[in-house]
């Protein structure tokens, strides 16, 4: 979920924080090259956590170098069902079975 898009009396970055201490993953788009998301990544992973990566097609090769490694999953606007489908997927690859 997107911590700006619930409602909340505190700082955005307090409770993303938070929200990531209590996740067993953390999904990180890096469509637009947006600063924030490579904190929050990074920050997850100092945590242990499993991140997966995604970006829109087109903007791959858009984000920064250290990112370009990992397998990111792309997607585009016209077929969203299928990245829901390949976000599933990787999900159960990397933590175990999910239920839809």
């Amino acid at each position: 979920h997107r911590v700006d898009q619930r409602e909340h009396n505190g700082k955005i970055d307090d409770e993303i924080i938070a929200q990531i201490k209590r996740s067993r993953l953390l999904l990180a788009d890096f469509t637009g090259h947006r600063p924030g998301v490579y904190y929050e990544a990074d920050f997850a992973q100092g945590l242990n956590l499993e991140v997966i990566w995604s970006c829109k097609e087109g903007e791959i090769d858009n984000p920064h170098l250290d990112v370009r490694q990992y397998n990111c999953i792309e997607w585009t606007e016209d077929n969203l069902e299928d990245f829901r489908k390949r976000i599933t997927n990787r999900i159960a690859a990397t933590v175990g079975g999910v239920q839809n």
